[in-house]
């Protein structure tokens, strides 16, 4: 289970299980633990960042964020995520140089990452999809939509 949080949809307190603090429950659909994804995004725009983070938790998301390059990198090597939404326009080490060492780190090269950008022209988009981008986001984006791109990147039915 490295990686993954549990969530409770019954409203129960978290508890500690062998050490850490786990939400645990059950789902109404199949009376069981529901497995909840981790994103990490890097976006150094606070009011982006919360826009995306609130956007991503209406979905009961694990989401974690980071500011700037070496902050998110250092966080996405430190802990495991199921997709990583990654600004290209961060301060410290700029998003193709983010996008370069993770998918180069054998922890991180498996994770799939959603490049997410105001501008970019098509040099720029083949250049990170080469580079190992799964998907690129536009920014400003309709929550909807967004939804639905994650979803796919996680493998999900949204």
């Amino acid at each position: 289970m490295a990686g993954k949080a549990l969530i409770d949809l019954s409203g129960h307190a978290p508890y500690t299980l062998c050490g850490k603090s786990v939400s645990g429950g059950l789902d109404a659909r199949s009376w069981g633990w529901v497995m909840v994804k981790r994103i990490l995004v890097i976006e150094d725009n606070e009011d982006i960042a919360l826009v995306v983070v609130t956007t991503l938790r209406m979905r009961e998301y694990d989401v974690v964020t980071a500011s700037d390059g070496v902050q998110g990198l250092h966080t996405a090597l430190s802990s495991k995520f199921d997709l990583i939404i990654l600004d290209m326009l961060i301060p410290e080490l700029d998003g193709h140089q983010v996008l370069s060492q993770l998918k180069s780190d054998p922890r991180t090269a498996h994770v799939p990452i959603a490049v997410f950008s105001a501008q970019m022209d098509e040099e720029d988009r083949r250049s990170v999809v080469d580079a190992g981008a799964r998907a690129i986001l536009i920014k400003p984006f309709e929550p909807r939509q967004f939804i639905k791109e994650v979803g796919a990147l996680l493998d999900e039915d949204v």
